[in-house]
């Protein structure tokens, strides 16, 4: 009986030891050492630069035309499809302090003039021309020329 005893006890500490052994050799693995924080850290740092490098959605004149300004990136719902576009206007050096100082109401406008459009119109034409109307009755002048687009993507 006492043999019996002696082996369950050695068997008993040969699979703690075992137990222990896979345990350790888990966290010294490379799993274990794959997720830090610094790593969580560098991903929200990149995805945040990748985003202000392909989505920006401040205004930017333009360095060759000092009478071109980009009013950045603009992703809009349509009824049933969505619109991903980057707008430039063509105006007067006056105007385009003017456009920076309002920058979140000229992007409302924007906005609003793409959303007003319904149905198949929906096309480059027709929004320029809806954004030109817009941000001239905005400042009841003729201060837009023409609407460019740098990016236009209906999905």
């Amino acid at each position: 009986m006492s043999k019996l005893i002696l082996k369950r006890i050695s068997m008993g500490i040969l699979i703690i030891l075992a137990i222990g052994l896979i345990i350790f050799g888990a966290l010294q693995s490379d799993f274990a050492q794959h997720y830090k924080k610094s790593d969580a850290d560098t991903y929200k740092m990149k995805s945040k630069a990748a985003k202000k490098l392909y989505y920006d959605t401040s205004f930017k004149q333009s360095s060759e035309n000092d009478e071109i300004l980009s009013l950045g990136d603009f992703t809009v719902n349509l009824t049933s499809r969505k619109l991903i576009t980057k707008i430039s206007v063509y105006t007067d050096e006056d105007t385009i302090e003017m456009f920076m100082e309002n920058q979140s109401v000229i992007r409302n406008d924007v906005i609003n003039s793409i959303i007003s459009i319904k149905g198949r119109a929906v096309n480059q034409d027709s929004i320029s021309r809806e954004i030109k109307n817009s941000l001239n009755s905005r400042f009841q002048q003729e201060k837009i020329k023409d609407v460019y687009f740098e990016k236009f993507l209906i999905q």
